[in-house]
């Protein structure tokens, strides 16, 4: 995929409070394609989701969500986001802080949240610019029309009768 121009890592989530997102950034040592694998820092990644969805003025770190729901951003993906909460325990005679999965809910998206978070941070789009490609009607979402390809007809064989 590299030789294409693609950009593709792998991702491994690592909780250690302090830790900053993208924690690493190495080569796998055991996979066939020594695909880079990224070590996210999901703690701090967490602590940043969470603060961001706090933010109630549009602004750097708002978080915008769609307002139908059929797109998925439902009563059950916003409890699913709330899914969290960040403890102090004590181990040893020394304090330190965990996340804690609230009973009866999901956590996907609010770790989904947490590695789309750490993607924009490797990343780093001009989102001024994206914003200007979609208001003049750029939608990396469509497909696009390819050249048609002249289709191969295989014959078919029917008792001995080729169709």
């Amino acid at each position: 995929m590299e030789r294409k121009g693609k950009r593709i890592s792998g991702i491994k989530g690592f909780g250690r409070a302090g830790v900053g997102i993208p924690l690493i950034h190495k080569l796998s040592s055991n996979n066939e394609y020594s695909v880079k694998i990224l070590i996210l820092g999901v703690d701090s990644g967490k602590e940043i989701v969470v603060t961001r969805l706090s933010i109630m003025e549009e602004g750097p770190g708002y978080c915008h969500f769609p307002i139908n729901e059929e797109l998925g951003y439902d009563e059950t993906y916003i409890k699913g986001l709330n899914s969290e909460q960040q403890v102090v325990d004590i181990k040893d005679g020394r304090s330190f802080t965990k996340w804690v999965k609230k009973g009866g809910t999901r956590n996907e998206p609010f770790d989904l949240r947490v590695y789309n978070t750490a993607a924009v941070e490797v990343l780093q789009p001009d989102f001024d610019i994206l914003e200007k490609k979609i208001k003049a009607g750029i939608n990396y979402m469509k497909k696009t029309p390819g050249k048609a390809k002249k289709k191969r007809r295989a014959g078919v064989i029917s008792r001995g009768v080729e169709l």
